[in-house]
């Protein structure tokens, strides 16, 4: 089993010795530890701050429904699996106590697997080249374009993503039809998987897909840091090459 970081919110004593019984022998770091859950929005900002891969909660002990607290867990950008404790659990999607040790050393195991399948995939990556303009009209998103249908013609899986939210003019000059554009994405990043991407990308040259900045005027939204990295992350693993228009700044 490959190591995991989990935290826990457990507010009964029996279930908390129980729970740290089963980790014990565990590769597993514990990133929180809390009796109780406290303000949801204070303990969201935690579970952003330490990106635990695993959340235990002990569900009957909630203030909240279970339903909401879930689903404020994973719409994050960490997006942990949670795992509920409950002693009338429903079969895979809430583990019961008792027994609890197999039932949660199981579903641990299955999180390290997944973890480790999704670490294979990133070991072959694709590469991501970004083009950042000198100045407005240097050119350097018509050689963004050009590149990238380049790369496309030569048999490679290859995404024009336009990042330059303020010109904005791949939308443009490769006359795309998608009315979604790369806020979509950074935006949605608790959804992004192969499903949604295809949704918001649209078709170009052979080899070649593209998203676009949103159009002139709808938003002046700009993504941090950590929502590039995670859509980079992602697109890595989907294309060959994608290329980047910064625009003027990063």
């Amino acid at each position: 089993m490959y190591p995991l970081t989990v935290g826990l919110v457990i507010e009964t004593k029996e279930l908390w010795d129980e729970v740290h019984s089963a980790l014990q022998d565990l590769p597993v770091r514990l990133l929180i530890e809390q009796h109780e859950l406290g303000d949801l929005v204070e303990f969201l900002d935690k579970v952003e701050r330490l990106r635990p891969e695993v959340m235990i909660l002990e569900v009957m002990k909630l203030r909240e429904p279970m339903e909401h607290v879930v689903g404020r867990i994973k719409s994050g950008s960490v997006d942990p699996m949670v795992i509920a404790l409950h002693n009338t659990a429903e079969p895979e999607l809430i583990l019961s106590d008792p027994p609890l040790k197999s039932n949660l050393q199981q579903a641990l195991e299955r999180k390290s697997l997944e973890r480790n399948k999704t670490r294979e995939r990133q070991k072959q990556k694709g590469r991501v080249i970004g083009f950042l303009s000198a100045k407005g009209g240097c050119g350097a998103t018509t050689i963004a374009c050009h590149t990238a249908a380049e790369l496309g013609r030569q048999d490679k899986h290859v995404l024009l993503a336009d990042m330059d939210l303020d010109a904005g003019m791949i939308r443009f000059l490769m006359k795309t039809k998608s009315p979604y554009s790369v806020l979509d994405a950074l935006n949605n990043l608790h959804r992004l998987d192969q499903s949604y991407w295809n949704a918001l990308i649209s078709n170009g040259l052979p080899g070649l897909e593209i998203i676009s900045a949103p159009q002139a005027l709808v938003s002046k939204q700009q993504p941090n840091q950590e929502q590039m990295q995670n859509m980079l992350t992602f697109v890595r693993g989907q294309y060959d090459f994608s290329i980047v228009d910064l625009g003027r700044s990063l």
